[in-house]
């Protein structure tokens, strides 16, 4: 009994020593990562932001041309997908004074009048038509230049394509974009405008990220080709310029659970890694033991940790962490070398008058201590970087 409470003792106060070493100087981080996690995901409806008033300036060229009112109502996004760069929604889009009169019967409907630019497998189905008369006295009224209003809608669920930018996953940020361009109209024959009623649902829940805001964006966009269309040609026109209608829906990751789950795992391997400094030099397989294993276990846990990411050909902020908490790792082998080397040069030197503890300390006398102080402050100072270069 007695021997296994020793032996316990010496494994575990190695430990303990680490853990009053390291962990004050990472509570900091820590009350950082909690503070992430307890921030209210709650949300109510957003409202569209539009640039309207600060483009209109720029479009000014275009004029007369006639402006149309895009709106959507986004009722559902599930299914982030970083891995296929996508996500799955449910929305409907509209569209005020978008046909003439001529051309406002339900046998056209069937052509749809937007296309949806980023659009990977979507449901699209006529929701609702009408043409009414304008009436100039009402509130109501937007366009006091026409006597005619129409009005389209399109209910839409499926997936939509997205590029996401994951350098500073997990305290990343993302616009999920639903892009409206005209199937057949340029910028010469029309305008797009945001309308102000457009709204992302409350209810929506994403998991681990938050909706921050909702804006919609009136853009040009040059097409630097004439597609060999004879109508253009006949212009002289060497490109063509359409309108579109951006919606964003910003979203913003909740750090806590990815860390949780890769940097506490993380930081006990570092630990332990640690208290190799603490160990008698004497066990060299052991501490070489604890070494390695930890380097192959923290390797195995960074693979696991970007699985749901994808290919990407650059550096997160989970990389930063673990190629940092390599260099330790290899401090830390480094250090069970060093120290065996010196001991057994220590015990093969002619000083019998000295015990072996004292021959030992006076060969890493300056060379222990310094490293216990370099890898605690290493350790902090690096993920302190890496957290603070990355979080807005």
């Amino acid at each position: 009994m007695i021997s296994i409470f020793r032996a316990a003792h010496i494994f575990l106060k190695p430990f303990l020593y680490s853990v009053l070493v390291i962990v004050p100087l990472l509570l900091p981080f820590f009350a950082i990562i909690f503070s992430q996690g307890l921030k209210d995901k709650e949300h109510t409806d957003f409202t569209v932001v539009s640039n309207w008033e600060s483009e209109k300036t720029a479009f000014t060229r275009f004029y007369p041309r006639k402006l149309f009112s895009v709106g959507i109502y986004i009722d559902d996004i599930s299914g982030i997908n970083f891995a296929d760069r996508s996500f799955d929604s449910k929305f409907v889009f509209w569209a005020k004074n978008f046909f003439e009169r001529s051309a406002n019967d339900r046998s056209q409907l069937g052509k749809d009048p937007f296309n949806i630019i980023n659009a990977a497998d979507l449901d699209i189905r006529w929701r609702a038509a009408s043409y009414v008369k304008n009436d100039p006295d009402s509130d109501n009224s937007r366009n006091l230049d026409d006597p005619f209003v129409s009005y389209i809608s399109y209910n839409v669920k499926g997936k939509l394509a997205q590029e996401f930018y994951l350098e500073h996953y997990p305290f990343d940020e993302h616009k999920l974009k639903i892009i409206l361009e005209p199937a057949y109209q340029t910028a010469e024959d029309m305008m797009l405008w945001v309308d102000p009623n457009s709204l992302v649902a409350g209810h929506i829940d994403l998991g681990e990220f938050k909706i921050t805001s909702f804006t919609g964006r009136s853009t040009l966009h040059t097409k630097r080709s004439d597609f060999s269309d004879p109508v253009l040609i006949t212009k002289g026109a060497i490109w063509n310029i359409s309108p579109r209608v951006t919606f964003s829906v910003n979203i913003k990751r909740n750090p806590f659970s990815v860390l949780i789950k890769t940097i506490v795992p993380l930081l006990i391997l570092l630990l332990m890694a640690y208290s190799n400094f603490f160990v008698d030099p004497q066990l060299f397989d052991a501490k070489n033991a604890m070494a390695v294993t930890g380097f192959l276990a923290a390797a195995a846990l960074h693979w696991t940790s970007g699985g749901e990411l994808g290919n990407i050909g650059y550096l997160t902020a989970i990389d930063e962490f673990f190629l940092f908490s390599y260099a330790l790792f290899f401090l830390v082998a480094i250090e069970s070398v060093v120290s065996y080397n010196r001991f057994q040069s220590a015990s093969r030197a002619d000083i019998s008058h000295l015990n072996e503890e004292k021959r030992v300390s006076g060969k890493t006398s300056f060379f222990l201590p310094l490293l216990k102080i370099l890898f605690p402050v290493f350790l902090a100072s690096s993920w302190y970087f890496v957290i603070l270069s990355h979080l807005k």
